[in-house]
């Protein structure tokens, strides 16, 4: 090469220049840059009146830098050098007198950023000529192994071949212990670089005793036996010495304790690069053109157990076998090595062609034939910090934070690349879980009656864009001699099994299959695929396999059918229950089930989660159990469809919990979940479900019980659906109105296939019978996960008059049947008879709204599908005027009983996309109405009401009038994902409403008690009473007009006196009562009883309308000509005018007096007596109030 050219790129006050070599642009970015520091003194420092800039001039070649004191630099070309040249001596440790300074360094920047630190030979320089130097030693660490160049060495330049060359009997590699036999390059001779392509690099050839180069980098060098070229996985451990455990595998064989047995010495090319002292493709020992049968081991195994064979290649053509240090732990977290094989290794298999286990199960392994190649790819990460005791110690990640990888520094050690030979055989990468492999009939010979674990080809290994590409590296270990080392050290399996499972066999297959992995074809023994079969799991899923020309998937045409490959998926079914299944059906574009999904599936030790559905269209995602329509996949219109979350667990290393915690451990969440901040929220929604299923264990109806033994179980492996939208189209009433009660998408906490019963279909192959699901429905009002709709207006506007929520909703299912159920509704009244009402009394729920009442429901099994009721007791009682501040009727209701039962539901029609079902569904309430005695100021002792006695002792049931279906209807739209759309209408349905007279319930003085009435009904429309539809006449009560009262005057005015009339013209409620007139002997027909009915109406009053008042009517038997007048015999007929209705105080008490106006006889139209006024007054014992016994008075007075 040409003389190299040095730019200077800074010079500084104090005379330190800094030059840079120039870069080759025909090798692109090289990985280090040379360059050149120029020390005070230098170039023509000796001239006088030379100017500073002249000292230091622009360029330098090598030979010229050669000539100067100063340092020749090397660093990484992604690290520029500090701008202040002067900044680089500090780093060195360069002191004045700078002229005979000479010396070759390596820098880095070290954490902080901006510091920098180095590795370096420092030189006395004497002669140019002979290049003899003095000066300390020179110690380039690697590892815990130093390449020492001592004083004395000699330092030569060859500018026309860009190397320079250290000589000298020191040069040697040593321990820093300063235990083990130094080991020497041949001639002592280590050449250094300045070619741009290799610049700083260190190389030099060697012979070196196998011995002595594998114990200068054992662990332990006095140990028993030595052992080189292997591969190590570490993971935390708090009781290894550096914190650090490791786990060991051989790739060569360990040495023979006999000197008889001796290997030859290693024939070796040495690269060592300071500025990468532990990366094998800067740093590395290669193998030259020698006899390696030594270093033949078989450690390699097949599926059967026959032992191959792997031995170092040193080719012709290409890159050869060798080891390298590799990081491991040091003491005192100093850094240390151990040698790790690189490079192609020749595998030698029993018949030519055979299956290589690729780990510790036989469902796992490449298809190989003698020839194939192991490329150990160098400096891979090797440390797991999510296996081992580091699980306990991890922390949820902060939100958009990248997941931990599965394999990390700061450890190495070699992965493996597959490379054919020449041999002419079928190559592959096949792998299933072993917690879930698949069966088939067919899979060793077609005419076996049973089935048998099937083969699952998962990559053909090829490339797949360019065919110059390099293949992908994998970690691959092998199992042969983890039981036989050298240094006699003890593994334990377990720990070995583990570690494969949890760890290298999920990466393995990950990196194998890619972002964009094959098809997974199921083949038979001899690699043929099997074409139309069904295949299943031992937990019961089934794989439709398609056959081998057209697909068969129904719906389309069979000219229209993509043309797949025989073996790969048709569908994947998951669940059957009756005729539902759920199943991952098949692209109609490709005709086979997402590639990506399928090939994960074989993934062994898998913990899969997904929640793109976006992905996933094909789907097919109902089931109904135990009356619930649950789904695994939400609308993909929903906007929050990412919390419904599917998993699948395959590894039995690790719990669910502690999978959700590591989503390192999750199968391409790139492809499955999205980004890292959405894999963050995903695992938080998780997360969330252990944490509600953890919170309810203290619950006394805790139904998380199965729930949480799984989910703490590793060996548990199954589908888990959580966040399982439910679908209400469909249900059983009795279930589907309970939608009317719950915003957005009831959904279930989780949902899964606990087993699936597998028979052989018609065409003797397996089908699923029947599925046997489990999951828990948690819903509580105020910690929905699905908030779509507010429950109720905001609190700045009107309260609703009714409110309809169901508070709790929890339901256990195993084995397909409800075990557990707790359900609780709410209806909110906050109206009732048209008055605001507060609830009091009620148990006291801080989850529930004011003046709501809570009801129980009750799961009863008929078969596998039961039915709910509802129905309770006590709930507390209702004031219309708690705070006195208004005139109203009624005192109280009472309530003693609740219930909700279904009316109907009504499918939409078809064309309707966005309605699936309206339901309707009544909400009734029983329980005692009281009245208020003395409602009106100013008026006493007249108690029309006549109802409402406490409680003979305190807290005992107010007695009154006993009322029965005072009920509200409530009806709801729910849409195609049976979701309830908008709230729910709740409207007043007195229309069943029954009263129900209680004579305990009659106050002493009371209307009701002092005349002999009988409580008939309670009549209410809520447009106002039609009394001339009721035939009634109305009946003045003066007692309740022209009351005195007085208006606040304001303002200092004295309160002026004025009159008011409690009074209503619109009366909407009213107590209907019989009113025994007697009977009318011959005269009637039957000899009926002569028996009118009073009735005592309420509503809004006529002048204050926030005030109740009162409207009285009277209705004559139905032997009664009409309101005013009644019949006798048909010939003989009674007219009035008016009636009143008066209190009279007498001596024996008050007593309630009716009286009739204007009375008189008619005969054919012809009054009688002529000119006579009569009116007639009916009332009661005074006496004896409450008796059945009636005084009839007629006072005639003659007309002019």
């Amino acid at each position: 090469m040409a003389d190299m050219i040095f730019t200077r790129i800074a010079l500084d006050a104090a005379g330190f220049a800094l030059y840079s070599a120039a870069v080759d642009q025909a090798i692109g970015v090289a990985p280090v840059q040379a360059g050149f520091l120029l020390l005070p003194g230098g170039a023509g420092a000796s001239q006088i009146g030379v100017r500073r800039d002249e000292q230091a001039p622009q360029e330098l070649s090598l030979s010229q830098a050669w000539q100067q004191p100063g340092y020749f630099l090397f660093h990484p070309q992604s690290q520029a050098l500090p701008a202040e040249p002067a900044d680089i001596a500090q780093t060195l440790g360069l002191t004045p007198p700078y002229a005979t300074l000479r010396g070759v360094a390596w820098l880095w920047q070290a954490a902080p950023p901006q510091s920098w630190a180095c590795a370096s030979v420092p030189l006395f320089y004497f002669s140019p000529t002979s290049g003899q130097v003095a000066g300390s030693n020179g110690s380039l660490p690697f590892g815990h192994v130093d390449l020492v160049l001592p004083s004395g060495t000699q330092w030569t330049l060859s500018a026309e071949t860009g190397q320079a060359t250290f000589m000298g009997d020191g040069i040697a590699l040593l321990r820093d212990s300063g235990q083990g036999t130094p080991l020497s390059p041949d001639a002592y001779t280590v050449s250094l670089s300045f070619d741009p392509a290799a610049a700083g690099l260190l190389r030099f050839t060697a012979e070196w005793d196998p011995y002595n180069l594998f114990g200068l980098f054992a662990d332990d060098p006095q140990a028993p036996g030595l052992q080189g070229g292997e591969l190590r996985y570490f993971h935390p451990d708090p009781q290894a010495p550096q914190g650090f455990a490791q786990l060991r595998y051989p790739v060569l064989p360990p040495l023979p304790q006999l000197p008889a047995d001796d290997w030859p010495a290693f024939l070796l090319d040495c690269e060592m690069d300071p500025l990468a002292p532990l990366d094998g493709t800067r740093t590395r020992f290669l193998f030259r053109p020698q006899r390696l049968d030594n270093l033949a081991s078989s450690f390699g195994l097949t599926v059967s157990g026959d032992l191959v064979t792997l031995a170092p290649s040193v080719p012709s053509n290409g890159s050869p076998a060798g080891l390298y240090p590799a990081a491991r732990p040091g003491a005192a977290q100093a850094p240390a090595a151990y040698l790790a094989p690189l490079g192609p290794f020749v595998l030698t298999v029993p018949g030519g062609a055979a299956k290589l286990s690729c780990g510790t199960l036989g469902t796992e392994y490449l298809r190989v034939a003698d020839g194939d190649i192991l490329d150990f790819v160098p400096s891979m990460p090797a440390c797991s910090t999510a296996f081992g005791t580091a699980m306990a110690r991890r922390m949820t990640l902060a939100n958009g934070a990248d997941t931990k990888p599965l394999l990390d520094g700061p450890f190495a050690t070699s992965w493996v690349r597959f490379r054919p030979g020449a041999a002419t055989a079928m190559r592959g990468y096949y792998a299933q879980p072993g917690a879930s492999v698949n069966f088939g009939r067919g899979a060793v010979s077609p005419d076996m009656r049973y089935p048998a674990a099937v083969s699952a080809l998962v990559s053909t290994l090829a490339s797949t864009t360019k065919s110059d590409e390099i293949p992908v590296a994998f970690p691959m270990v092998q199992y042969g001699g983890v039981f036989a080392l050298a240094d006699a050290t003890v593994q334990d399996a377990q720990l070995l099994a583990g570690f494969e499972k949890q760890v290298i066999a999920g990466l393995r297959g990950a990196l194998i299959r890619g972002s964009t992995p094959d098809r997974p074809v199921f083949v038979g023994e001899q690699g043929a695929p099997l074409p139309g079969t069904r295949t299943s799991t031992p937990q019961g899923l089934l794989v439709q396999l398609n056959s081998a020309t057209q697909s068969t998937r129904a719906g389309i045409a069979a000219a229209q059918a993509p043309e797949v490959q025989a073996g790969t998926w048709q569908s994947l079914l998951l669940a059957r229950s009756a005729e539902q299944t759920l199943s991952f059906d098949a692209d109609p574009a490709t005709g086979v089930v997402d590639a990506q999904l399928a090939s994960t599936l074989m993934r062994e030790q898998l913990f899969l989660v997904l929640n793109d559905w976006s992905r996933f269209p094909n789907i097919t995602r109902m089931i109904a159990v135990a009356g619930f329509n649950f789904e695994i996949a939400p609308d993909v219109d929903a906007t929050d469809r990412w919390r419904t979350v599917l998993v699948f667990k395959y590894a039995t290393t690790q719990s669910l919990a502690e999978l959700i915690r590591a989503p390192e451990s999750w199968a391409n969440p790139d492809y499955f979940i999205g980004d890292a901040t959405r894999v963050t929220d995903t695992q938080s929604v998780l997360i969330d479900a252990l944490a509600v299923a953890e919170k309810a264990s203290s619950d006394d109806d805790d139904p998380f019980a199965d729930f949480r033994t799984k989910a703490a179980d590793p060996g548990w492996t199954g589908m888990l659906a959580f966040n399982a939208p439910i679908n209400g189209n469909g249900m059983p009433d009795d279930l589907q109105m309970l939608l009317a009660g719950i915003d957005g998408q009831l959904s279930a906490h989780h949902f899964g296939v606990q087993v699936n019963r597998i028979s052989d279909g018609a065409d003797q192959e397996p089908q699923i019978s029947e599925s046997a699901l489990f999951g828990v429905i948690y819903h509580h009002a105020a910690t929905a996960i699905f908030k779509r709709e507010p429950a109720a207006p905001h609190s700045d506007q009107t309260p609703p008059d009714y409110a309809f929520v169901v508070e709790e909703l929890s339901v256990a299912i195993n084995q397909s049947l409800v075990t557990q159920f707790h359900c609780r509704v709410g209806m909110t009244i906050n109206t009732l008879f048209g008055r605001a009402v507060t609830l009091t009394g009620a148990d006291a729920t801080a989850d529930v709204p004011p003046n709501t009442v809570v009801v129980a429901g009750r799961y009863q099994r008929h078969g596998e599908v039961g039915t709910v009721t509802f129905d309770g007791g006590q709930h507390g009682s209702f004031a219309f005027n708690p705070d006195r501040s208004r005139i109203r009727v009624i005192d109280t209701f009472q309530v003693s009983g609740a219930s909700l039962v279904p009316i109907a539901s009504v499918p939409s029609v078809p064309a309707d996309a966005d309605a699936g079902t309206t339901i309707t569904s009544r909400f009734a309430l029983s329980g005692t109405l009281a009245f208020a005695a003395d409602p009106f100021p100013g008026v006493t002792g007249l108690d029309l009401f006549s109802y409402g006695l406490p409680g003979a002792a305190p807290g005992m049931t107010t007695t009154g009038v006993a009322l029965t279906s005072l009920a509200f209807g409530i009806s709801c739209q729910l849409d195609a994902d049976g979701k309830r759309i908008g709230l729910p209408q709740i409207t007043v349905d007195f229309s069943g409403l029954r009263a129900t007279d209680d004579r305990s319930g009659r106050r002493p003085g009371a209307l009701v008690r002092m005349l002999p009435l009988t409580l008939q009904a309670i009549l209410h429309d809520e447009a106002g009473l039609d009394i001339k539809a009721l035939g009634a006449l109305p009946v003045q009560v003066p007692a309740l007009t022209g009351v005195a009262a007085s208006v606040p005057g304001g303002g200092g005015v004295a309160p002026m006196p004025t009159q008011v009339a409690y009074v209503t013209s619109k009366p909407l409620y009213a107590l209907q009562f019989a009113l025994p007139l007697g009977a009318l002997g011959a005269l009637a027909d039957a000899h009926a009883s002569l028996d009118a009915s009073l009735i005592v109406a309420w509503g809004a009053s006529t002048y204050t309308p926030d005030d109740d008042g009162v409207a009285l009517f009277v209705q004559l038997p139905q032997v009664t000509a009409g309101a005013f007048g009644f019949n006798l015999q048909g010939l003989l007929k009674t007219t009035f005018s008016a009636a009143n209705l008066g209190l009279v105080k007498t001596k024996n008490g008050p007593a309630y007096v009716l009286m009739f106006n204007n009375v008189a006889l008619s005969v054919f139209g012809i009054t009688l007596p002529p000119k006579v006024l009569a009116d007639f007054i009916l009332f009661a014992d005074a006496n004896d109030p409450g008796g059945g016994n009636l005084g009839w008075s007629l006072a005639a007075t003659q007309t002019p």
